[in-house]
């Protein structure tokens, strides 16, 4: 076997640290908010937790620092990187099946060869000042998107026990974005909400022309923090608000499934390598559940406009690109992915927007319509496509390229799961043929691209 050359290679100290430019410095190279973290808990992280939370910290920085070569022979741009941690720790980090669990972890993540080792302490690292909490509360990543809020306000409706939203900092105003969610959803529900607010950045980054802007191992970093303060709170379970469709995350096209293309930040066997990497640093168990893997975004949205929550779902952010850096106001693409999916969900839902959020508009009239260059209409194509492919699943037997994707990823485990995915996804071809219906009547182009 060809031995693997690893062309990124770092290692990340939390205390003192060598002066050389393959080591990477809390303070210096990057910023983990581990001091307002303990002023919100009220107590420091158990070692292992805060052990885990710097994994995620670390894997996050290389993964931003390592840009993938696109021009190489690969055009996925895979990547071999090899990282050493310093942890609290090593010798549980280094047992048999832990290394095995977060390279899998990573590798579902980013489709690249991850290798991760381990060493000492330094500086305070044995300090302990960790209490149980009073009581055990759900724990919930809440990023400021549409899914977090509609989520989020969905769970409220009927829930009595205390719920703590864990947010990763990391983009302009974003922290007080999160807050002014909170508010109007205690507001709205009367239920008292703890905002878990961590900064996580880079310090005196490169160029983003030199970076890694897909940062598929964002989610990482966010699942690691969101169990690492379940481990502090006796908490047994993180939930994660994102809808099936997203969760499942169909790839568009078949060679969209691989490395950057297609992101798995939601997907049910990450979550359940999370779980499982959680469970051995806590020693309970600890479940991250996806409470919508069986709902369209649409559906989950319309409870904001039942609720009256309508200014909420207008505050969120959706788009892959924001922000932007253009002069003027921050604007949302109006052509990823994200920014179709979040149009098609609040149109569906019917709770208006201003198109004048975004940079182009794809749904509004048809005249800002025929703005849009050629170029940027490649995402809306390729939805499309899939709407029109879906159209398969009302035979009597799954499409192999379904059942590739849900077996062959680990999404499914029974005949009986994958035909939940069967009918979400029918459902959601559904809300898309009404929604081109109306765009016919409007005289929107793009309508007339796909067959019913």
């Amino acid at each position: 076997m060809q031995a693997i050359t690893y062309e990124h290679s770092w290692r990340v100290f939390y205390g003192p640290c060598p002066g050389n430019e393959r080591s990477l410095a809390r303070g210096r190279d990057f910023r983990i908010g581990e001091t307002e973290l303990a002023d919100i808990l009220c107590c420091d992280l158990p070692p292992l937790a805060r052990d885990l939370m710097r994994i995620g910290m670390a894997v996050y920085v290389c993964d931003r620092l390592a840009k993938r070569d696109r021009h190489s022979g690969d055009a996925s741009g895979l990547r071999n990187i090899a990282l050493a941690v310093q942890v609290g720790r090593p010798d549980f980090w280094l047992a048999d099946g832990m290394s095995s669990l977060l390279q899998d972890s990573l590798h579902l993540l980013s489709d690249d060869h991850w290798r991760l080792s381990f060493f000492g302490p330094g500086g305070d690292w044995q300090r302990v000042l960790w209490r149980p909490p009073a009581s055990s509360p759900i724990i919930c990543l809440y990023s400021g998107g549409l899914d977090s809020a509609a989520g989020l306000a969905n769970q409220l409706r009927g829930r009595k026990e205390p719920t703590v939203a864990v947010t990763a900092w990391h983009q302009p105003r974003q922290k007080q974005r999160v807050f002014r969610h909170l508010a109007m959803l205690e507001r709205r529900y009367e239920r008292r909400l703890l905002p878990v607010v961590v900064k996580t950045a880079l310090r005196h980054p490169p160029r983003m022309s030199s970076q890694e802007t897909s940062q598929r191992c964002r989610s990482f970093m966010f699942a690691a923090l969101g169990g690492a303060v379940a481990c502090a709170l006796d908490s047994s379970v993180v939930e994660v608000y994102e809808n099936g469709v997203g969760a499942l995350n169909l790839p568009l096209m078949r060679d969209m499934a691989v490395a950057a293309r297609a992101t798995k930040s939601a997907h049910p066997h990450f979550l359940r390598l999370m779980g499982e990497l959680t469970t051995r640093v806590a020693g309970r168990k600890v479940e991250f559940r996806l409470p919508f893997e069986q709902w369209t975004k649409a559906e989950i949205v319309r409870t904001l406009s039942e609720d009256g929550l309508e200014e909420l779902a207008r505050d969120s952010v959706s788009c892959v690109h924001y922000p932007r850096r253009v002069p003027g106001p921050d604007k949302s693409c109006g052509v990823c992915p994200a920014c179709i999916g979040r149009r098609q969900a609040l149109l569906t839902a019917g709770i208006d927007e201003d198109p004048q959020r975004y940079w182009y508009d794809l749904l509004g009239s048809a005249q800002r319509f025929r703005c849009v260059p050629q170029h940027e209409l490649d995402y809306l194509k390729a939805v499309l496509l899939q709407v029109s492919y879906l159209a398969e699943l009302e035979g009597p037997v799954l499409p192999s390229r379904l059942c590739d994707h849900l077996f062959g990823t680990n999404v499914s485990r029974t005949e009986e799961e994958a035909e939940g995915w069967r009918r979400l996804l029918l459902r959601y071809r559904r809300e898309w043929l009404k929604l081109i219906h109306t765009a016919r009547e409007s005289h929107l182009g793009w309508a007339e691209w796909v067959g019913e």
